[in-house]
């Protein structure tokens, strides 16, 4: 009788080294099975289900050590009556569950972004980092909104009564914080409308910010301008301010006048014929588009002559390099016609000074 009684008493240390090694256990047995999973040689490295054996290992794991802790807590509670001091192990274990549950979501979402941004299919058009990115938030708003919803029910807390006060205090929160939530719907706007994306060139004329778009958040937007600095413009000014966004150009003009001398006037013509034909037959000059050469006006010293021209390049190095060559070809044009440059003249017409008369009464007095 005595055995029987020790070894009911010392029931819940056999209870805790049972289940002990059964997390042990299954410890080793996830760790073996995804390990041999990820010898399977079918799968490439971006496969979803790669991403998902990655993400998923932790948080079971931990999941198996937080059920083993409660588990613990339970048997103390039980074997001393401690249950009016210990919390619930149950409600513990659940509150756990779901942070694992949601640590696991947030581990496959990174992964998953990782592998999206790196995938390409052929014949397919990829995903862009914007668009990346607000799936990427919208995600995680809704993951954390529903995980803190379940955890408010798991520790019993009636949800009515603070959505009634959030609605109350939402009002005044509101109008004290209407700049950040102007900014927060411009960055949804922004996401929504998608008026430039990472990476695009844009210009503000009325701000005088011009520069690349680096990253797009809830609150600013990273803009690079020219001096390599980085500037942080609020989303809200975006719903206000005019933009330009000049990575979305299909061309660049050519607008040029040139000033040719009066006493060449009848030369002017031949070098319009010379001047379009070469315009005409670049290939890299949009013959869709409007090409303009024309004699504009008629100005003090010189007759102007216009030209204008679409380009197909829009990068600017390449367009300048572009123009620099029609315009070295043109004034190759204008000295082969005998042609030369209209410059300003001024004439300056000096008169003889009168000569000084005595006693005619010129500053007498």
């Amino acid at each position: 009788m005595g055995f029987l009684t020790n070894i009911l008493e010392k029931t819940w240390l056999i209870q805790l080294g049972a289940y002990l090694l059964f997390v042990l256990s299954v410890n080793f047995f996830l760790r073996r099975l995804f390990e041999r999973f990820k010898r399977r040689k079918h799968l490439s490295d971006g496969d979803w289900r790669v991403q998902f054996d990655q993400s998923v290992l932790a948080p079971l794991r931990a999941i198996l050590w937080i059920s083993f802790g409660t588990f613990i807590l339970d048997l103390v509670s039980l074997r001393f009556n401690l249950g009016e001091v210990l919390p619930d192990p149950i409600r513990l274990r659940n509150a756990g569950i779901v942070f694992c549950i949601t640590w696991f979501l947030f581990r496959w979402k990174s992964l998953l972004e990782q592998a999206i941004s790196s995938r390409r299919l052929p014949g397919k058009k990829a995903l862009d980092p914007t668009s990346i990115d607000i799936i990427s938030k919208v995600y995680s708003i809704v993951v954390v909104f529903i995980s803190s919803l379940i955890l408010l029910q798991i520790f019993g807390l009636n949800i009515a009564p603070l959505v009634t006060f959030g609605g109350i205090g939402a009002a005044a929160l509101g109008f004290a914080s209407k700049d950040a939530i102007a900014n927060f719907y411009g960055g949804m706007t922004i996401y929504m409308t998608r008026p430039f994306t990472v990476n695009d060139l844009v210009q503000m004329p009325q701000k005088e910010l011009y520069g690349t778009i680096e990253k797009i958040g809830w609150y600013f937007t990273t803009l690079r301008d020219l001096s390599k600095q980085p500037v942080y413009v609020p989303n809200s000014l975006f719903a206000t301010e005019l933009l330009v966004n000049l990575s979305r150009m299909t061309h660049r003009r050519i607008d040029e006048r040139l000033s040719l001398r009066y006493s060449d006037a009848e030369k002017i013509e031949s070098l319009i014929h010379q001047i379009r034909r070469l315009l005409s037959s670049h290939p890299e000059i949009d013959r869709g588009q409007s090409t303009q050469v024309f004699i504009n006006s008629f100005a003090e010293s010189a007759i102007i002559l216009e030209i204008k021209a679409y380009t197909l390049t829009t990068r600017y190095e390449e367009f300048m390099e572009l123009k620099q060559k029609i315009m070295i070809r043109i004034c190759e044009m204008i000295v082969s016609e005998g042609l030369g440059i209209g410059y300003p003249v001024r004439e300056m017409v000096q008169s003889a000074p009168k000569p000084f008369l005595r006693g005619s009464g010129v500053g007498a007095g």
